[in-house]
């Protein structure tokens, strides 16, 4: 679907939660990212079986690119971040899902929220939710690194307080500023 001057197209984060056909057993599982026109209609299904999609962000120079982040499971340590072309194909993990002993390692992202690109500096910021950390790297995953860490997940009162989770960024990137919201503030 392309964009015109009088029908925007609009890429979507459904998180799809609480219908009839959802899977007893993985009831968060069926989260999807779709496209349709901003003047309304049904929406087209690019990609499906996402784990608690949050954040999402378009790059439309070049060929195009979606990149969204998967929650995953709140207590676990498996949260994901992917890329593809605006079409759904060529699916690529930026940050991807680990199963071994929960480390410090700045490519290890727990639940991952917005996500924002910085298309002067062709870099990728991603907030980590109750990893309390905010990851940025290049556009294809390398370089990552955190730049700022709130807390750690594994001490349970820096996990219980919600004033240290990152949740919503946005980046300046010609004043060179991060503006960060935490969760439970105002």
């Amino acid at each position: 679907m392309t964009s015109t001057k009088s029908t925007p197209v609009l890429y979507i984060l459904d998180f799809n939660v609480g219908n009839e056909n959802d899977d007893e057993k993985n009831p968060f599982g069926a989260g999807r990212v779709a496209v349709g026109s901003a003047a309304g209609g049904t929406l087209k299904t690019l990609i499906n079986h996402e784990q608690q999609p949050d954040g999402i962000d378009v790059l439309m120079e070049g060929e195009g690119h979606l990149i969204w982040t998967q929650m995953g499971r709140l207590n676990e340590n498996d949260g994901r971040v992917q890329s593809a072309r605006l079409d759904g194909t060529g699916i690529k993990d930026i940050f991807q899902r680990r199963r071994s002993e929960l480390s410090p390692c700045s490519s290890l992202i727990h639940t991952p929220k917005q996500c924002m690109i910085d298309t002067t500096n062709h870099k990728l910021y991603v907030c980590d939710r109750e990893g309390m950390r905010v990851h940025r790297s290049n556009l294809d995953g390398s370089d990552q690194e955190v730049l700022i860490q709130r807390g750690d997940f594994r001490n349970a009162e820096h996990a219980e307080d919600e004033t240290r989770h990152c949740v919503g960024i946005c980046v300046d990137a010609v004043r060179g500023k991060i503006l960060l919201d935490a969760e439970r503030t105002q």
